[in-house]
């Protein structure tokens, strides 16, 4: 079997030693800030600021952004290192954003830079396409539109908008604010922070108390990677952008015209957008109305037992012996096995109660086929539903699968998008011959479903 690299010039830059990481969450955190910060500005406290002869106020109404055809927005985040940093072109950052303007909620969804894909550029990782967009077309803006085009195909979500933001855009911001306060509870530590303009490291330290951050202490808070989890990275990005948020507001009323222009400069100096200004501000005005947990944050990674687990690591003898992610089902020769990732992103973008709610799930298997209900528990965890139990029903030759409700408080339009995984008939009387557990829902599985298991492998395994 042949183990020949696509090719040598990728397998070369996938070798590169890319210092210029941004974590995955970093420039979703800074565009919604951002978004904040310009409301903060321009609304807060009825303030009406007119930049050059133009009324934001009284313009806002007479436009709107573009939706898809459930009324969603869906972004395209990414951010890169920038001009003096190494790997200045990788979009360590790929970010798919969606919000929902009828529930105010806004549901991010991380794609590792290892990915690897196919596109007209060729087959690589996902975080090269920019850049190897760049060398072919030299317009940023061509560059963005083929990554979009990959992320289009990987999530099957419409991208209406692309965002490319750097370093030094973030610091930018957060200096025009002045900086931000932040209390520790304990020290925060990480001696291999890398070191601006080398390939070494160097310890980044904050004692604990109270601290106030610039720009570039608040990136290198949000961005190190060496010291803890990526739980906590998620918590200190929150933070940021939560204090951010209080910063904004605070200085609302008393911000003049000329420090807004100072911050939107900043923004757009470092930012490759299709957005207009005016497009920003009318976000920037639903941003505003989205409380914080209202924001969800995900990511697609290659643990198979955990929420988001579409990928594995493949044999790198196929790869140049490069670390890459591809796709459940997929191989070295075929890579677009995007189903799991696109049923997710419909579940995930677009039906977010059930992951709102915590609504607990108990699996029976009603049929022959062995290790079924583990291997549906796997599916369904990868997919965010919680999973409390599972195990064999009473009876084996059960026919039609079947979701039975325990709790009367979920209403039964709400378990539509359980369908998409489990195909089945839903009802609310409960055999009595069916263990119950406390879930809130207990899914039965027939000999129906048993053949849409043998079916769709990759979906279970």
């Amino acid at each position: 079997m042949e183990k020949k690299f696509i090719n040598k010039k990728l397998s070369q830059k996938l070798h590169k030693k890319q210092t210029g990481f941004i974590h995955k969450h970093l420039t979703g955190i800074l565009i919604i800030s951002l978004s904040i910060i310009i409301v903060g500005l321009l609304f807060t406290k009825g303030i009406k600021i007119v930049i050059g002869k133009l009324n934001f106020k009284e313009i806002l109404p007479t436009f709107n952004v573009n939706v898809d055809d459930k009324k969603h927005t869906n972004f395209l985040l990414t951010g890169i290192g920038g001009e003096g940093h190494s790997g200045e072109n990788l979009t360590d950052t790929i970010i798919v954003a969606s919000l929902n303007h009828k529930d105010k909620m806004v549901t991010m969804l991380s794609l590792p830079r290892d990915l690897f894909v196919n596109s007209q550029i060729g087959k690589t990782k996902i975080n090269n396409i920019y850049e190897f967009a760049l060398q072919k077309y030299e317009d940023k803006n061509l560059a963005m539109q083929e990554l979009k085009k990959v992320t289009e195909n990987i999530t099957g979500l419409p991208i209406h908008y692309y965002i490319n933001i750097d370093f030094k855009g973030f610091i930018e911001a957060i200096d025009t604010l002045g900086g931000i306060d932040i209390y520790l509870d304990k020290p925060f530590t990480d001696k291999a922070y890398p070191k601006q303009g080398t390939f070494d490291y160097e310890t980044f330290h904050l004692d604990a108390g109270n601290q106030h951050l610039n720009g570039k202490t608040a990136l290198k808070y949000v961005r190190s990677r060496h010291s803890t989890s990526d739980f906590d990275r998620s918590r200190r990005q929150q933070q940021v952008m939560t204090l951010v948020k209080e910063k904004a507001m605070k200085l609302g009323s008393g911000t003049s015209p000329s420090k807004l222009k100072s911050l939107y400069q900043s923004f757009s100096n470092n930012v490759s957008t299709n957005l207009s200004w005016d497009e920003i501000a009318i976000l920037a005005g639903i941003a505003k109305d989205i409380p914080k947990e209202n924001i969800l944050t995900q990511t697609i990674h290659n643990n198979p037992l955990e929420l988001g687990g579409f990928l594995y690591v493949p044999d790198r003898a196929y790869f140049g012996n490069a670390f890459v992610l591809i796709p459940n089902g997929g191989s070295y020769k075929t890579l677009s096995n995007y189903q799991e990732i696109k049923k997710f992103n419909n579940y995930y973008h677009y039906n977010t109660a059930l992951f709102q709610k915590n609504v607990t799930i108990e699996i029976l298997n009603g049929t022959r086929q062995s290790s079924m209900a583990y291997y549906t528990k796997m599916m369904l965890a990868r997919n965010g539903f919680d999973i409390i139990k599972f195990g064999n029903a009473p009876v084996k030759n059960i026919q039609r699968t079947t979701i039975y409700l325990n709790n009367e408080t979920i209403k039964e339009k709400s378990l539509v998008p359980l369908l998409e995984f489990i195909p089945g008939e839903i009802k609310k009387e409960i055999p009595v011959d069916i263990p119950i557990n406390g879930g809130d829902i207990i899914i039965v599985l027939g000999q129906d479903f048993a053949s849409y298991y043998k079916s769709n492998p990759s979906s279970f395994y």
